[in-house]
C-alpha cells in the first residue's frame, strides 16, 4: 500500500507527509508473546525514537502499549498464518505516529466491528485465550484508551490506531 492509497481520515491525521516514515513487518503467528513485545520494543527504540530525535521530541515508554496491545490481538485472534502473515505497519510523520495491523481475519472486514471500535464502544463478541501471557481481555479497551485515531478499513481488514505528537507519548527535548 503506498502513503496515498490510506484512507483519507488517517492521512488527514498524519499531517502532511514531507517527512513521512514507514516501517513495515510481516509477522507470522507465534505462541510466544514475549517475541511480540520485542518487536515493539525494537521499533520504539530502534525506529521511532531516532525518527522524533530530529523534531526535538522524545518518543516515550508510553508508544510501547500503544503498539503491542493490538499486534497480539491481531497474533492471537485473527487468521493470519505462514503463507499469510501479519502485516503490521508504523507511519511516522511530524505530527503524529500511526500503527496498521492487518491479521488476515474476518472480524474486521465487518461493519458492526468497525461501528464499535471507531465509537470506541465494547463489541459484544469476546474472544478468548488460554495464554494468561498475553492479557487478561482489557486489549481493546487499552487500544481504545491509549488511541488518538481508531479507524477500521473494513475492505483490507485492517485496524489503523494513532497519537499525535501533542500527547503524553511525546516529550519536547
Amino acid at each position: 500500500m503506498k502513503i496515498e492509497d490510506l484512507p483519507p481520515r488517517v492521512l488527514k491525521f498524519l499531517g502532511p507527509l514531507e517527512k513521512v516514515l514507514i516501517k513495515e513487518k510481516r509477522i507470522v503467528p507465534t505462541n510466544d508473546a514475549n517475541y511480540l513485545r520485542d518487536i515493539a520494543k525494537d521499533l520504539l527504540f530502534k525506529n521511532i525514537q531516532p525518527y522524533y530525535e530530529q523534531f526535538q521530541l522524545e518518543a516515550n515508554n508510553g508508544i510501547f502499549n500503544f503498539l503491542v496491545e493490538p499486534l497480539k490481538n491481531a497474533n492471537f485472534h485473527g487468521g493470519a498464518n505462514a503463507k499469510n502473515p501479519i502485516k503490521f505497519k508504523v507511519i511516522m510523520t511530524p505530527k503524529a505516529l500511526v500503527a496498521s495491523y492487518q491479521d488476515r481475519g474476518s472480524y474486521f472486514t465487518r461493519q458492526d466491528v468497525k461501528q464499535a471500535y471507531e465509537k470506541r464502544i465494547q463489541h459484544s463478541e469476546k474472544h478468548h485465550v488460554e495464554n494468561k501471557e498475553i492479557g487478561y481481555g482489557a486489549g481493546t479497551v487499552t487500544i481504545y484508551e491509549l488511541s488518538e485515531l481508531i479507524h477500521v478499513e473494513t475492505t483490507t481488514g485492517t485496524l489503523f490506531t494513532g497519537i499525535s505528537t501533542s500527547t503524553m507519548f511525546f516529550n519536547k527535548l
